[in-house]
């Protein structure tokens, strides 16, 4: 087993949403594009995300799916946890910097 990872991202290599889960080939893997997918038309319908970058603006979105180097989510959990924290600082003071400059 190994972690994968998907994640949605802008043509910046900016990540919008992703998923984690444990895999034994990056084929098995592709199941996490259909979660994303869908998690993201669930968010994005129900009004709490936007079809959009929060740090660039950008609309085109695609799905990338890597293996990262953990072997189990137990052992990936606290990295993905910090790059999560990580991600909403920039998203945060990105909405400052607009806010701010208006």
């Amino acid at each position: 087993m190994k972690v994968f990872i998907a994640q949605l991202k802008c043509p910046s290599n900016h990540c919008v949403l992703a998923v984690a889960g444990e895999y034994e080939t990056q084929e098995d893997a592709k199941f996490l594009a259909y979660t994303l997918g869908q998690r993201f038309a669930e968010l994005t319908q129900s009004g709490n995300l936007k079809h959009e970058c929060v740090l660039c603006g950008a609309t085109d979105l695609q799905i990338q799916i890597a293996p990262t180097v953990f072997a189990s989510l137990l052992e990936a959990r606290p990295h993905l946890e910090a790059e999560e924290r990580r991600q909403a600082l920039a998203a945060l003071a990105m909405r400052y910097i607009k806010v701010s400059r208006n």
